[in-house]
Formats: structure tokens, C-alpha cells, sequence
């Protein structure tokens, strides 16, 4: 009897401290984000959600390149304060077709108020891609994502089909 009684207030003990150091530890966040095809859109901007003071960061981006050779660019950014923070260890890598993993320069401006943010342009092929953000929240924060994929004008097809043809008929007249 004695026993059981020592048995229930140790584990009511151990539930409320794991419960308290579960308050203080922060939140942990792993949220995918379905932006669609962004060659269609054009270009995307959406923030992340809020994370407490001590939250692990764990977000994907998910989106599709379907337009052939596609211009990319995507901007990460975090605006800090003395008050809110930055957030420690960001990461951001750019995942794709054929095991691609293109990992974003982190760049953090100086001082108690500043700009934390990661940055990539390239040329990316038709495919599937997933933007992993990682990091751990200072204080309370956000972040937001730019993505822009440039489609090519109806006058640059244009030209690239003429020079084709234009190709195609020194190709014949050569061998005539």
C-alpha cells in the first residue's frame, strides 16, 4: 500500500516536470508548405508561422518547375531585434530532380537590428523541388519566402523557332 502511494507520487512528479520542461523547452514546428507549380504563378511570397522562444525550426516548401529551362530565384528572410532574435542555425537547401541539393548562402547584417537571409538564382530543370528551412528560434519569430521562376516571353519562342527554321533551310539548300 505504502509502495503504491510512493509509486503514484513519483510519476505525478515526473508528469509534471516533463510538462514544465516541456513549456520551457519551445515548440517544435515541422510544416509543409504546397506552393503548386510555379512556373503557372510566376512568382510566390508567404510567411512561416510563429515560433516561440526556443521552437526547432523544421519547414518545407514544396513546388514544380514544369516550363523547360526555368530561371530561378528564391529569397529567405528574417528580420530580427533585440527583442524577437534571429534565429540560430539557419539553414535553407534546395532539393530536386536526380538528388539535386543546392544549399543557400546564409548572410546575417551586423548589429541588435538586422536582417538574417539566404539567397539562390540559377537555371533549374523541369521537377519536382522542396525548400528545407531548419533552425532554432531566440526569441519569438517569423521568416518569409520569395520564389520567382521566369517563364520566356511569346517573342523569345518566337525567335527561337524562326532561327530553328532558319537553321532547317540552310540545312536543305546545302543539301540541294
Amino acid at each position: 500500500m505504502v509502495l503504491n502511494r510512493l509509486v503514484q507520487r513519483t510519476s505525478r512528479i515526473l508528469a509534471i516536470a516533463a510538462l514544465a520542461l516541456g513549456l520551457t523547452a519551445g515548440n517544435a514546428s515541422a510544416t509543409t508548405y504546397s506552393i503548386g507549380d510555379l512556373t503557372t504563378l510566376g512568382s510566390y511570397s508567404g510567411a512561416s508561422g510563429s515560433f516561440a522562444a526556443g521552437a526547432s525550426i523544421s519547414d518545407a516548401w514544396n513546388f514544380t518547375l514544369s516550363g523547360g529551362s526555368n530561371s530561378f530565384v528564391g529569397l529567405l528572410t528574417s528580420v530580427f531585434t533585440p527583442f524577437t532574435g534571429m534565429i540560430s542555425g539557419l539553414s535553407a537547401t534546395l532539393y530536386g530532380p536526380g538528388g539535386m541539393a543546392i544549399p543557400w548562402s546564409v548572410i546575417l547584417t551586423p548589429g541588435g537590428y538586422g536582417v538574417q537571409y539566404a539567397l539562390y538564382g540559377g537555371t533549374l530543370p523541369v521537377g519536382a523541388y522542396s525548400l528545407a528551412v531548419t533552425g532554432t528560434a531566440v526569441h519569438a519569430t517569423t521568416y518569409s519566402i520569395d520564389l520567382t521562376a521566369a517563364v520566356p516571353e511569346p517573342g523569345q519562342w518566337l525567335m527561337f523557332f524562326a532561327g530553328i527554321a532558319m537553321i532547317g533551310a540552310m540545312v536543305r539548300r546545302r543539301s540541294t
